[in-house]
């Protein structure tokens, strides 16, 4: 189960609010464990989650009934209130099998015309006919802004958006799973381009064959910067026909998606052998790093590890070091909370999940980075990314 239902429930008693009703689609998977296939080539479809302040309480989706056949051919989910038209027919003479029975079955319930009916429906079938509810506004259209205040006549309506970040910061045993398994997806990635990485290949060409390592082990590229020489000190950078040559520096910034859940790892390469200063700096940013990660454990403040980096890393041996935020929460989106900067004053808890890095951009030089993903543990940390950090020749 995604959902962490005893925080859930904590977070939302401390708010006063009976239910949550969840709209974007990281905000509906994380309660529902369903990620709408229609909301993702329709981003204006409406797909709402709404779970009740009682840890008996299984979620209800509100969803279009043209996502209703993956939910049968996906297994058991949440139960669901779908609204809309699509018209399906069936053979009676055909080909029988499971999915299908299912997803007829589906079809038979009774529809809503409007997602908003079905919202209304799924609150009064949760036993919620008035008092206060959290709206997660985030994935509600302007039209949906505009009809959706009928639905939920006779509540108190609250925002639900931060409500629904703070659950999301503690993650669950399968949560973090799916972390685990897409880091590591991107670490042998990482580790297959360098395998056959040669002068003159090509920024598009390492892009290419990253990508095509993530897929082949079941995930879904996320974040592919991988620069080349003077290029790598781009933040951002993005796959060109830029060649490499002896000496150049290579910069993996990259990440994937795995089972709706993210990953991001910074390594360093160097074809051949690092120039004095490239080998200089890149232990200025692996010291600060590390020594911020020495810092993380329960009831560590976020702007306190930040604090760390930046410090240790200008002692070390870039004394102009600056960055705005040294990490981030990571899980259901890339930057999950919180944020390893000044000014965020969370205190760490086990479970969390978050990334510490130190990353360093020198334009005409390079760019130097190393990034880590951890899980929070009551005395300190676990690296869920485990792959060589060092600055590797190759």
């Amino acid at each position: 189960m995604l959902l962490n239902v005893k925080r859930a429930m904590e977070v939302m008693k401390r708010a006063g609010v009976e239910a949550i009703v969840a709209t974007s689609p990281e905000n509906v998977t994380y309660v529902s464990g369903y990620r709408s296939f229609s909301q993702q080539i329709i981003k204006a479809t409406q797909v709402y989650a709404v779970v009740a302040a009682r840890e008996d309480c299984k979620p209800v989706l509100v969803a279009p009934i043209g996502d209703l056949d993956c939910m049968a051919d996906r297994g058991p989910i949440a139960p669901v209130k779908a609204y809309g038209v699509f018209h399906v027919f069936s053979d009676s003479a055909g080909e029988s099998r499971p999915e299908f029975d299912k997803f007829l079955a589906l079809l038979s319930d009774r529809r809503f015309e409007t997602p908003q009916q079905a919202l209304s429906a799924a609150l009064k079938d949760l036993g919620i006919g008035g008092g206060r509810i959290a709206l997660d506004s985030t994935g509600l259209t302007p039209p949906a802004r505009q009809s959706i205040p009928a639905a939920l006549a006779g509540y108190s309506v609250t925002e639900g958006w931060s409500l629904l970040r703070e659950m999301r910061m503690v993650k669950t045993p399968e949560e973090v799973a799916r972390i685990r398994t897409a880091t590591e997806i991107a670490e042998h990635a990482v580790s297959a381009v360098l395998s056959v990485v040669h002068e003159g290949m090509t920024e598009i060409e390492m892009c290419e064959l990253f990508n095509e390592s993530v897929m082949r082990r079941g995930g879904v590229p996320l974040l592919t910067c991988i620069g080349v020489g003077a290029r790598s000190s781009l933040p951002n950078v993005q796959p060109s026909p830029a060649a490499v040559k002896r000496g150049d520096i290579i910069r993996f910034d990259v990440g994937c998606v795995f089972d709706c859940y993210c990953s991001d790892i910074a390594r360093i390469a160097c074809l051949g052998s690092p120039s004095e200063k490239a080998a200089r700096y890149y232990r200025a940013v692996l010291e600060g790093e590390q020594a911020a990660l020495s810092g993380v454990r329960a009831g560590a403040v976020a702007a306190g590890i930040f604090d760390i980096a930046i410090r240790t890393t200008r002692s070390a041996g870039i004394p102009h070091y600056a960055r705005h935020h040294c990490g981030h929460g990571i899980g259901l989106e890339c930057y999950d909370m919180p944020s390893i900067s000044p000014q965020d004053a969370t205190v760490l808890e086990e479970g969390m999940v978050i990334n510490v890095e130190t990353p360093y951009y020198e334009l005409g030089f390079a760019g130097l980075q190393v990034e880590d993903t951890v899980l929070v543990t009551g005395d300190g940390f676990e690296y869920l990314s485990v792959s060589d950090r060092s600055l590797r020749a190759v």
